[in-house]
């Protein structure tokens, strides 16, 4: 018997604090691609679509890739948008079944201005589309904000379970596995899944590092047990002002739903019992950028309220306001600002140039950067890098960019589009590496970590302002339920089983 899988997706990482809205184009412009074109641009890559496309590829089974979307992570999903993307997949899933199963690829931390819980409502709409006879199984972001909407409509569900998110397309494949064992009556998961309310500090979610390598690790031990087909803990994204946001445990056993309860009960109790362990205090940037230049090796700076990968706008200027004024030199840091990159487009390398960049976007907290220096080089912006990179991505497009070396030791590279600092491929292709300095600055946390930690000496996150501040509580939430660290209370997990089964 063949079996027809749909593959099909909508990822977005929603940071309800950016002020601007993310709209049809930025997902258009970026990442919406239908059919065959799926396999073309992802098949190669150690995305979590890729990971589903391969899971696919048995005598047994037939794929279709229907439709991926993706837009960096920013603010609410504006209409059009939802309703768009929505209807352009569910009209997909009607057009081209009959399917016996469904992959998706979600993030688990979208919100629309209709939807605060986009992804379970898009789930819903699927389980509605596809009948209840078909299987559903969708692979998660480690920084969902896990929801009964999501759980209920699927049969399986897995969750990357590394921080920077190098194993995106095993999940995926975990996902895709369980899913073909499942049509081939090989297995009957049943889902047992509990929040655990804490909302996590973005310093404390290194996979390779405590708290969370402990809890990962005692995962793994009870997913021992004989039955248990997967245990997955889910971080949050904190930067989502939602009922739903904190880490969560789901875990998934074959037919017995009592051992799923038990095994997500252990999890969720042994995290619960080292809450303690999940906030973190940061340097400021001055203490960070005088520790870094101090080092004699390379060091990266995290720009922390900066992070494009939670939404940041990737243009604060306030690390480098803070070297200048200390007298640091040797310093890089990429700025987004696609109207400073026309204005440099006229001049080419080798020539002189003056211009102040960055400081635009209405989140940002510091002013524009004067730049005056050399220009060093230029490019499309285009280029790959197939080692390991948060997500997966491969192919990456800042879009045109212009490197300016600075007169006073600081070195701007100026890009047209956000993308986040998680390869060193985007400094190389300019024709430098994080060897040539002494401090380089990353608009992110965890995520430039796989790439960039052969490359510099350690890592220190800055305590900077903007809209992925890591001090949570000055953020201005308006819905979020009783989250560890602002309350602290006695609390026992309750796992609920997924009831549709």
């Amino acid at each position: 018997m063949t079996h027809r899988i749909a593959i099909a997706g909508i990822n977005h990482e929603t940071n309800t604090f950016v002020s601007t809205p993310t709209d049809l184009s930025m997902f258009l412009d970026s990442g919406f691609t239908v059919g065959r074109a799926i396999v073309e641009r992802y098949a190669g890559s150690e995305t979590s679509i890729a990971g589903h496309l391969a899971g696919c590829e048995g005598d047994d089974v037939v794929g279709v890739p229907l439709l991926y979307a993706v837009a960096s992570p920013g603010g609410i999903i504006a209409d059009p948008a939802d309703r768009y993307l929505s209807d352009q997949l569910l009209t997909a899933l009607r057009n081209g079944g009959p399917f016996d199963a469904v992959l998706l690829t979600l993030h688990g931390a979208a919100v629309s201005k209709r939807a605060p819980d986009f992804d379970g409502d898009l789930l819903q709409s699927v389980r509605d589309v596809v009948g209840p006879d078909a299987i559903i199984g969708v692979t998660l972001d480690m920084h969902a904000n896990l929801s009964a909407s999501i759980v209920e409509p699927s049969d399986v569900i897995t969750v990357y379970q590394t921080n920077p998110h190098i194993d995106a397309k095993d999940a995926a494949r975990r996902c895709a596995d369980l899913v073909l064992d499942t049509l081939r009556g090989r297995f009957e998961p049943v889902i047992a899944w509990t929040s655990v309310p804490i909302a996590l500090h973005i310093a404390a979610q290194d996979t390779s590092r405590e708290p969370m390598r402990s809890f990962l690790e005692h995962a793994r031990r009870v997913s021992e047990q004989r039955g248990i087909l997967s245990i997955d803990i889910v971080e949050g994204f904190p930067y989502a002002d939602v009922p739903q946001m904190g880490m969560g445990v789901i875990a998934m056993a074959d037919r017995d739903r009592s051992l799923a309860a038990r095994a997500a009960h252990q999890v969720a109790s042994h995290i619960w019992s080292r809450r303690g362990e999940t906030s973190q205090v940061l340097s400021t940037p001055e203490q960070s950028l005088a520790e870094a230049a101090a080092d004699p090796g390379t060091v990266m700076v995290l720009d922390v309220g900066d992070n494009i990968g939670g939404g940041g706008p990737g243009d604060s200027t306030a690390l480098l306001h803070a070297a200048r004024a200390l007298g640091i030199t040797s310093v890089f840091q990429t700025v987004c600002d696609p109207a400073a990159v026309t204005k440099l487009a006229e001049c080419e390398p080798g020539r002189q140039a003056t211009i102040m960049v960055g400081g635009r976007h209405p989140d940002s907290p510091a002013a524009p950067f004067e730049v005056r220096g050399t220009i060093r080089a230029a490019s499309d912006g285009l280029f790959e890098d197939a080692g390991p990179t948060h997500d997966g991505d491969r192919y990456f497009d800042a879009g045109p960019s212009v490197l300016v070396e600075g007169d006073d030791g600081i070195d701007v590279l100026v890009a047209t589009n956000r993308i986040a600092n998680t390869t060193v491929a985007q400094m190389t292709a300019l024709g430098v590496s994080p060897a040539d300095y002494s401090v380089v600055i990353g608009k992110g946390v965890n995520g430039p970590r796989a790439s960039f930690g052969p490359h510099v000496v350690r890592f220190i996150e800055a305590d900077t302002p903007g809209p992925t501040a890591a001090g949570l509580d000055v953020l201005p939430y308006l819905r979020r339920q009783q989250r560890f660290p602002f309350e602290d209370w006695e609390w026992t997990p309750d796992p609920r089983l997924r009831v549709s089964q």
